[in-house]
């Protein structure tokens, strides 16, 4: 979330996206907390105006409309809990998914001075519990995974640790089989 002027707009940041998963829904319920808060506030503050006679029409439509784009952010965000809790859940057989995934290396040798991808050593330095950027080839959507058990020097497993936005039969949660070369960023905690 990024606050403009009085305005709260959700964006969109692979960082954020690839949060603690235990510490996601405590977030929203933080965030959620705060706006029906504030939703509070703003139904005392319309009643002490209509108390005081210093309340028109067209100010009280302004109010509504802040009291119901904060009720429409309460459920979106809501829905976004609900999804990830679920999602959680339906890969419980944690069979990793062997899927498409874009060859770093390949696109970087094609474009070299706008695809940048980590260095050998840097990706020599994954570990369990190394998040990395993949990206789907037959959607085009990039995610992040954190590494769950190295197989080989370059065959690894992780699970995707952020929920996608395209109809693919995995998202959030769910195992996949990934390599090195397929690694086109790395999270770096301490930046």
């Amino acid at each position: 979330m990024k606050k403009e002027g009085n305005n709260i707009k959700m964006v969109k940041d692979d960082e954020l996206m690839c949060m603690c998963k235990n510490c996601f829904n405590d977030l929203m319920d933080r965030v959620i907390d705060y706006l029906s808060y504030s939703i509070e506030c703003e139904k005392d503050f319309i009643k002490y105006l209509k108390k005081e006679n210093g309340y028109d029409d067209e100010y009280k439509e302004y109010k509504e409309r802040e009291l119901s784009d904060i009720e429409d952010m309460i459920e979106g965000l809501e829905m976004v809990k609900v999804r990830t809790e679920k999602q959680k859940e339906y890969n419980r057989n944690d069979k990793p998914y062997q899927i498409e995934l874009l060859d770093g290396v390949e696109q970087n040798k094609k474009h070299p001075t706008t695809f940048h991808i980590p260095s050998k050593e840097e990706k020599d330095s994954i570990q369990i519990g190394t998040h990395v950027k993949v990206a789907d080839t037959e959607v085009g959507e990039r995610f992040w995974v954190e590494v769950d058990d190295i197989i080989s020097d370059d065959l690894m497993i992780g699970r995707i640790d952020n929920v996608l936005i395209s109809n693919q039969p995995y998202n959030f949660n769910d195992r996949i089989y990934l390599t090195k070369d397929n690694v086109i960023d790395i999270l770096d905690i301490e930046e």
